[in-house]
């Protein structure tokens, strides 16, 4: 065998162990990928949720364009038996608040956020970006802005818009309205726990 044939089969050996190995690194990605999806598999759109959240509508439109509004911390009253919550008019002019749930002798919290949406839906949630632990959060325009992650979710219907934890808005709460005030049941904040963050 001469050299140029020794030189080129070597040389074609070469070329077929490169195809190979270039091969199995394909592959490898194309795996990497179908993983993340399938782990992923919950779309922006979808967020993962266990209550109804409630319904109450203030009857008009609210406008928060060109608006940065951080949350107002007030107190949670007890507005009925076995409920606590704070007055409609509070909410009105506060915009976005904040505040504890205590039990258990304040050995336990649950931190509870509410606004009302540009629809004039009142919303109710626990102010908790899960994934991130972010309590606190602000309006920008139309949308509801994690202070931490800067996860953005639309203030209507908290579908997420950008960041990292867009699964995970705050978890809207059920509540009534009841002659001025919003009820909240104790029962349903007490029993009240983090989803599981897959995923993250």
């Amino acid at each position: 065998m001469s050299k140029k044939q020794e030189f080129i089969e070597k040389k074609n050996k070469r070329q077929k162990a490169n195809r190979v190995v270039i091969g199995i690194v394909a592959l490898l990605g194309v795996l990497g990928i179908t993983i993340f999806m399938v782990v992923n598999s919950t779309s922006p759109s979808q967020s993962v949720t266990r209550w109804e959240g409630g319904t109450y509508n203030i009857g008009s439109q609210i406008s928060y364009q060109g608006k940065i509004l951080g949350m107002t911390d007030i107190e949670l009253i007890q507005t009925d038996e076995g409920a606590v919550g704070f007055t409609l008019e509070d909410l009105k002019q506060s915009e976005l608040i904040y505040s504890n749930f205590y039990f258990n002798g304040e050995s336990n919290r649950v931190p509870v956020m509410a606004y009302i949406s540009p629809a004039g839906r009142v919303v109710v949630a626990v102010s908790l970006c899960e994934p991130c632990q972010s309590e606190s959060f602000h309006i920008s325009g139309n949308e509801l802005v994690c202070d931490t992650c800067r996860t953005k979710w639309l203030l209507n219907d908290l579908r997420g818009i950008s960041g990292g934890c867009l699964t995970y808005p705050p978890e809207e709460l059920n509540y009534t309205v009841d002659e001025g005030y919003i009820n909240i049941l104790e029962a349903d904040l007490k029993s009240w726990g983090p989803r599981e963050t897959k995923g993250m």
